[in-house]
């Protein structure tokens, strides 16, 4: 996939090729279980991911931030994504802590895209991600904008503000 659509082989999707995965992306979202929709769910985001990085360079960066592309994608879908969990709000759990340099983004797409099915999970679980990311903000940590320009062309709403 990172061949083909890495744009190391030259190749360009074409208009067709976009349409064909949007609606194998909606078909799947629709008509498949959990576990069969992650594995699929995710080979379409990396594809479309990969598309919109339009060359080798940024492609190659992608592959250093696959998690917490994974994981502010799957708060968008509001649909677990690139990961084996059942629940939006184990995505979250592997923010704080593991990949808190990023966390900033997961933080502005949980504002972004507001969730109320992350938020009821949270609640059954005692709370435990509020808690989390109430400590996270307390840290100071640092956050890495080295991979900004990637994130910038996946998810180009989240920096508009």
């Amino acid at each position: 996939m990172f061949d083909l659509f890495g744009q190391v082989q030259g190749y360009q999707p074409t208009d067709l090729d976009k349409v064909f995965l949007k609606a194998a992306f909606k078909r799947e979202c629709a008509n498949r279980s959990h576990l069969e929709r992650n594995d699929l769910l995710t080979c379409l985001c990396l594809t479309t991911c990969l598309m919109k990085l339009k060359s080798s360079p940024k492609a190659h960066r992608l592959k250093k931030v696959h998690g917490p592309v994974m994981a502010v994608l799957s708060i968008k879908l509001n649909c677990v994504v690139g990961q084996k969990f059942t629940k939006l709000v184990q995505v979250a759990h592997t923010v704080f802590p593991g990949k808190e340099s990023f966390a900033h983004l997961f933080l502005l797409a949980l504002e972004f895209y507001p969730n109320s099915e992350l938020n009821e999970q949270d609640a059954q679980s005692g709370g435990k991600l509020a808690k989390k990311i109430a400590a996270f903000q307390q840290k100071n940590v640092e956050p890495d904008q080295s991979y900004d320009d990637v994130f910038r062309l996946l998810f180009p709403e989240l920096f508009a503000q």
